[in-house]
């Protein structure tokens, strides 16, 4: 029987570039906020909830109060004569009620201010969070090596069109065919292949400090312009 092969480790990943860094920071940063965010949202969920039980038990404590004031009487008639409490609430007992109905009622309100700003301050740190991390993933991009190659082929497909545009100028074409150089002119397409491709390494980058860019890494780099 052959002798077992010992498995070996996976390699190591590569070190960060500062900007990298300082983007996982930052990423970790921007979910301990929005964690937060989600969490006081919760408790200002659970708040309402209780207000409006809170709301609702006022309103039968103070039928309760009522019921008692009006059974007073007849309780106490039945007391004078030597028949048995029914058990219901007493005038003391109802108030006392009351009174606790209404505290929890007002701490239930107090609750749910507290939590209002909390809600305003979280989404304030989870604004600013938010910021830092997309100025982090600017920082990645400026310092990317496919963002500079997709500069210089934007510079070098301009350079080309201005020898083509010159080309045609020289032929002398008619004034029907020359206007096609002005007035044609195809928008920036937002939806091709590349622009695809880059919309999607950065919304990779709002979650992943690590993830490739076109061009860099093992992603396929970007054709070169045409010549």
């Amino acid at each position: 029987m052959p002798a077992a092969v010992p498995l070996r480790p996976p390699p190591a990943p590569p070190p960060r570039s500062p900007e990298r860094e300082r983007l996982a920071v930052a990423i970790e940063r921007y979910n301990a906020a929005t964690l937060a965010v989600d969490r006081v949202a919760a408790a200002q969920r659970e708040a309402a909830a209780a207000r409006t039980d809170t709301f609702l038990a006022v309103e039968r404590a103070e039928v309760a109060l009522n019921d008692a004031r009006e059974s007073a009487p007849l309780r106490r008639t039945r007391q004078l004569i030597g028949e048995a409490d029914d058990g219901s609430l007493t005038v003391p007992e109802a108030e006392r009620a009351l009174i606790e109905a209404r505290a929890a009622y007002e701490a239930a309100i107090q609750d749910a201010q507290l939590l209002a700003q909390a809600a305003t301050e979280a989404e304030q740190r989870a604004g600013y969070a938010r910021g830092n991390r997309n100025a982090a993933i600017e920082e990645v991009l400026q310092a990317s090596a496919a963002l500079a190659a997709l500069f210089a082929q934007l510079e070098a497909a301009r350079v080309r069109a201005d020898e083509i545009v010159g080309a045609l100028r020289v032929l002398r074409l008619t004034q029907r065919q020359t206007s096609v150089l002005y007035v044609v002119r195809p928008q920036p397409r937002d939806d091709g292949p590349a622009a695809q491709r880059w919309r999607a390494a950065l919304a990779a980058l709002e979650s992943d400090a690590d993830a490739e860019l076109p061009g860099d890494g093992n992603d396929e780099p970007l054709p070169p312009a045409a010549a």
